[in-house]
């Protein structure tokens, strides 16, 4: 599987979603869910500074800190972020995610942001490659659509 960021961001797309330190936690989980992401890149003149995850939200309400309309995303954020260039190969980033507990890797160039890779982008590009040749990957939605039916049939 040796291949690196560069690839990966090739396949999923650059898009990165950002927020302000300043912003509110609650403007911030909207913006996550609007996205359908599960971090946001926290973004100081054009460089990042930290990441805000949903644990990081939820870490927060745990420890009763549950005034997400005045609390700033900065002071939740993780600082500081996990930074690599894109030319690491996805090997090194998986143990770099799984030695540090973090499952977001910011990926920049020349100090200049480029991408986010989660692990759950990895885990895909295993389950990609390592995929037997005629094998179908249902879609989630026929995944839901069998759930259903079982749940019928279970209940009948």
């Amino acid at each position: 599987m040796a291949r690196t960021l560069v690839e990966v961001l090739a396949q999923k797309g650059e898009v990165v979603h950002i927020v302000s330190r300043d912003a509110s936690l609650k403007a911030a989980a909207r913006l996550m869910k609007s996205h359908g992401v599960g971090a946001l890149v926290v973004v100081e003149n054009g460089h990042p500074t930290g990441i805000l995850s949903e644990r990081d939200v939820m870490l927060q309400v745990v420890e009763g800190r549950t005034d997400a309309n005045e609390r700033a995303v900065g002071e939740a954020m993780t600082v500081p972020p996990l930074l690599v260039q894109p030319d690491v190969p996805v090997e090194e980033a998986v143990w770099l995610m799984t030695r540090c507990r973090s499952r977001h890797l910011i990926v920049v160039s020349e100090g200049e942001l480029i991408g986010l890779i989660s692990l759950g982008d990895l885990a895909r590009l295993l389950v990609e490659s390592t995929a037997r040749p005629g094998v179908r990957w249902a879609r989630d939605s026929e995944v839901q659509e069998t759930l259903a039916e079982e749940n019928v049939r279970r209940s009948s």
